[in-house]
């Protein structure tokens, strides 16, 4: 579960221009 939230986190971080949702 961590690894698919970990992923999900990173590409919205990315959408976002975040960077930082990978959680």
């Amino acid at each position: 579960v961590g690894e698919a939230s970990g992923i999900a986190g990173m590409t919205i971080g990315l959408l976002m221009n975040l960077g930082v949702g990978g959680y």
